[in-house]
């Protein structure tokens, strides 16, 4: 089991608060938002091998609902800022749990900060041009979960945590990437995790501008 270790040391850690709201209210379109306090980034401990040494984990700050989407708003602390996102997740999936469409979102500067983490994490050359995507980025992706469960193994993962897969796609063959997503509804985090080192320049270029 991976270590964790927060990139900025204070007395708050993931047990202190993580399932408890600061608030509710209701949002524009009439969905209720549950809001939690931000906390810092987490970096997981570099286990040695060519898989995970980029995983790391932002805290989810808000959640929102409608009839067929829910919303996280990621958000954490770290030495050069707040960085975060956020994430529209169907709550729908298609047939075995593949689906076409979740939404990464900017959410203004912390994401800008937020590509610049993980180009830090993934070793990239650090552009001064980078920033995080300005439009909506949509990619497929299959539910983990459902997928297990359609082939029979059920009750067989946390139910407390769901676990996508992205497929990132552009117009070029090379334009290819994929990368892990976790939510985990208990903790109250969003993990990002790496299928394989080769993805990173690429998945650099997905979520920049």
């Amino acid at each position: 089991m991976k270590k964790l270790v927060l990139i900025v040391v204070i007395p708050q850690v993931l047990g202190c608060s993580s399932g408890s709201p600061l608030k509710e209210k209701n949002a524009d379109n009439g969905a209720t938002v549950v809001s939690y306090p931000a906390r810092p980034v987490i970096k997981y401990k570099d286990n040695g091998d060519d898989t995970g040494d980029g995983d790391f984990a932002l805290s989810i700050v808000a959640i929102s609902e409608t009839d067929t989407i829910i919303t996280y708003k990621a958000l954490s602390t770290s030495e050069n800022g707040n960085l975060g996102l956020a994430l529209d997740i169907p709550k729908k999936d298609g047939e075995r749990g593949f689906g076409q469409s979740i939404l990464l979102k900017s959410i203004g500067s912390e994401s800008d900060n937020f590509i610049r983490f993980m180009t830090k994490v993934y070793n990239q050359k650090l552009d001064s041009s980078i920033h995080f995507f300005n439009k909506t980025l949509s990619v497929a992706y299959v539910n983990l979960n459902t997928f297990a469960g359609a082939l029979g193994a059920n009750n067989q993962y946390d139910t407390a945590v769901n676990e996508y897969k992205l497929f990132f796609e552009g117009p070029n063959k090379d334009d290819y990437a994929e990368l892990y997503l976790n939510i985990n509804k208990r903790e109250k985090i969003i993990e990002f995790k790496e299928k394989d080192q080769e993805y990173r320049p690429q998945l650099i270029k997905f979520f920049r501008e």
